[in-house]
């Protein structure tokens, strides 16, 4: 019987935007003044994602003491290349309340990427390479007491992307293109967004004889996080996605030959 080359293509774009992550679970502080010690996957595989619509394929990882990845509150990635955060983190991490991308040349976050951690309260992603922050962007994520955008490279904020978060008490944009500021409480954190609404974005005019541009001196900001590091044993878990999206061209072709 012979194949159809649409389900052939279907399953090598699956392969091509789907990866595994190997995780060291353990417990780690995350704040004594944010969400304290939680129980975390460190990813510790390269995690390359290139590509928007990569998803997560499988986890593998040994547990501390019979915990599972229902028990897990917190996912690090650090020093990788995930240019776009992957999709299914969620399936395998549902009690996840803090997210952590430092480092790893990042170079969006958006409402879509967000809306799926509904109970996430810490958001860290310093020194990445966002510049843009979205309408409504946290939307979904009403929780968020913590978020550090330091050292990004941000020129725009739209005046509704931190709209609803009314637990907000730590707010950091240090080191940005277009603002300098970081907040530690929840008034200065309310004065803080509404620099934001005014002077949140970096305006380029031309005219018919000159263009003005504006570009502000990147200033280095750093937060310490005391990691705590436990013994792991444990489980393997796993899970298929699929997965819609971009044909890569010469696989494409080989199956279309294939075909004829």
């Amino acid at each position: 019987m012979k194949s159809s080359p649409y389900l052939i293509i279907l399953f090598l774009i699956q392969f091509a935007l789907s990866l595994d992550i190997e995780c060291i679970f353990e417990t780690e502080e995350w704040g004594s003044s944010s969400i304290g010690v939680i129980y975390e996957c460190e990813v510790t595989s390269s995690l390359y994602v290139p590509e928007k619509g990569t998803y997560i394929y499988n986890v593998v990882g040994y547990h501390v003491n019979r915990l599972k990845n229902s028990n897990v509150k917190g996912v690090h990635i650090l020093n990788k290349e995930t240019i776009y955060l992957p999709k299914g983190i969620h399936i395998f991490f549902e009690n996840l309340i803090g997210l952590s991308v430092e480092r790893s040349s990042l170079k969006e976050i958006t409402q879509d990427d967000l809306k799926v951690f509904k109970k996430l309260k810490h958001l860290w992603l310093y020194k990445n390479e966002i510049k843009v922050l979205e309408a409504d962007l946290f939307k979904f994520n009403p929780d968020l007491g913590y978020i550090n955008l330091n050292d990004n490279l941000i020129k725009e904020i739209h005046p509704t992307a931190f709209n609803g978060l009314n637990k907000l008490r730590f707010l950091y944009l240090m080191g940005n293109t277009c603002i300098h500021e970081h907040a530690t409480d929840s008034y200065s954190v309310t004065e803080l967004i509404a620099k934001t609404k005014n002077n949140g974005q970096i305006r380029e005019t031309t005219t018919t004889t000159t263009e003005a541009t504006t570009t502000t001196e990147a200033i280095t900001s750093t937060e310490a996080v005391n990691v705590e590091k436990s013994m792991t044993t444990g489980t393997k878990f796993g899970i298929v996605f699929g997965v819609f999206g971009v044909v890569v061209t010469a696989g494409v072709g080989g199956l279309i030959y294939f075909h004829n």
